[in-house]
């Protein structure tokens, strides 16, 4: 069969007749398959085309948003880069009041540098984003500098606090206020001794008042010794360390035990009049590698005590 007949029946009393060869029917069905093929192509590519335009206008949306984000990152990594400069200058203060070297300018910056770590995911960006990428290194070059300024301050401020707590230890322990509330009656050096009559050295101060005047220890320190002692009576010894002791004489009472720990200002015992004595007063010495100095170079509140 060489041809094919198609009758259309539209209810009227004359039906349509038409005659396709058979070959144009072989040809028609693979065109239409390819329209049908082509169509559904094309459909597919304008929906992928629009996919594929709002992703790209996300991304560039994004991608501003970043860009604003990293300038933000960057002005506050400003902002803690300057703050770090202040503390620098807060560094020197402490320094130069404390008697500490100041560290130079130059190995300052040498302390803070150092060889930076390759960054593969920048490096990944840079191939994708070369304007993002450079945005990144600016930014990690700056974290990288506030990073090592942060350790570096650290550093340098650990060593100062060494350096006070180390000197708050020994002023700590260093004679600075009269051991007691009275009046100034003998003072360091040569003297004619109230009981021989004598010239003879005194090694310390005498500071009268009445009996059970509290006695305070001038520094920290440990409790040396506490008891009597020929031609002292009841006294006590306290050792500050760095070769500095006090000793306190004549008391009427001992509030401490040998080898306690006592702090500056802590009441150690009550004036009195034992040993050889003329009348109720205290006998303090400052000793310093076991030789007496003028205790009045170790005391500062001078209103403790009336001439």
């Amino acid at each position: 069969m060489k041809r094919v007949n198609i009758i259309i029946d539209d209810g009227s009393k004359r039906n349509r007749h038409f005659i396709i060869p058979k070959f144009l029917i072989w040809i028609a069905l693979p065109l239409i398959g390819i329209f049908f093929i082509v169509s559904i192509y094309s459909i597919f590519v304008r929906v992928s085309v629009e996919v594929d335009r709002q992703s790209l206008k996300k991304l560039r949306a994004e991608n501003k948003l970043l860009k604003e984000k990293y300038k933000l990152l960057e002005d506050k990594i400003d902002s803690l880069i300057n703050i770090i400069a202040v503390i620098e200058k807060h560094d020197i203060k402490l320094r130069v009041t404390n008697n500490i070297d100041v560290i130079d300018p130059d190995a300052r910056e040498l302390g803070m540098g150092g060889p930076k770590d390759k960054d593969i995911y920048t490096d990944s960006i840079k191939r994708i984003n070369p304007a993002n990428a450079h945005l990144l290194e600016i930014i990690d070059t700056k974290v990288e500098e506030l990073n090592a300024k942060i350790k570096f301050e650290k550093s340098s401020f650990d060593t100062i606090n060494q350096v006070i707590s180390q000197k708050k230890y020994i002023l700590d322990r260093t004679p600075s206020i009269y051991p007691c509330n009275g009046w100034l009656l003998s003072g360091f050096g040569y003297r004619i001794d109230p009981i021989t009559r004598r010239i003879r050295m005194h090694n310390g101060v005498d500071i009268a008042g009445p009996t059970g005047t509290p006695i305070m220890a001038s520094a920290d320190g440990k409790i040396d010794f506490a008891g009597s002692r020929s031609g002292y009576g009841l006294s006590i010894e306290i050792d500050h360390e760095y070769g500095i002791k006090t000793f306190y004489a004549h008391l009427s009472a001992i509030l401490v035990k040998q080898g306690q720990i006592v702090r500056r200002g802590e009441v150690i015992g009550l004036m009195g009049a034992t040993g050889r004595t003329t009348g109720s007063h205290l006998h303090y010495e400052v000793r310093v590698n076991n030789v007496p100095v003028n205790p009045l170079l170790y005391m500062l509140n001078t209103d403790a005590v009336v001439d």
